[in-house]
């Protein structure tokens, strides 16, 4: 019998800039300005392992709270998966520069999910661009 392999996930991808930039954006639940950057819970994740920083949404701080204290299943049966709202905000960081195809990328036609645009952050296709975030939001 083959022992269980040494496995781990790769460790969560920290970006204090685009989380800045997160924050300037409207709340994907009301609109609202004023946000935090909340990363999302639940889905078998442990609870002790906090996710990329590039799966961050904004939320106004009330919304935050509801969201934790009301549970994500509920808070997700109301206003969408968690994961979709985090693939909206890739998307827009992508679309107005935020987050820039390298020239020589041949991933941008395939990185559609939160996960997909991940793992070309991960793999250096895809790079925060600081001068966009500052005139992004």
């Amino acid at each position: 019998m083959n022992a269980a392999p040494n496995w781990k996930p790769a460790p969560a991808l920290r970006s204090e800039p685009y989380l800045a930039w997160v924050r300037t954006l409207a709340s994907v639940q009301s609109g609202k300005r004023s946000c935090i950057a909340h990363h999302p819970v639940g889905h078998g994740r442990l609870s002790s392992l906090k996710v990329s920083d590039f799966y961050a949404i904004p939320l106004t701080d009330a919304e935050h709270k509801i969201l934790h204290d009301g549970g994500w299943d509920s808070w997700e049966r109301d206003n969408g998966l968690q994961y979709d709202h985090a693939a909206t905000v890739l998307k827009q960081a992508i679309a107005c520069g935020v987050l820039a195809w390298k020239p020589d990328a041949n991933l941008c036609h395939w990185a559609d999910t939160a996960q997909e645009i991940e793992r070309a952050i991960r793999e250096g296709e895809l790079i925060f661009n600081k001068r966009a975030a500052r005139y992004a939001a």
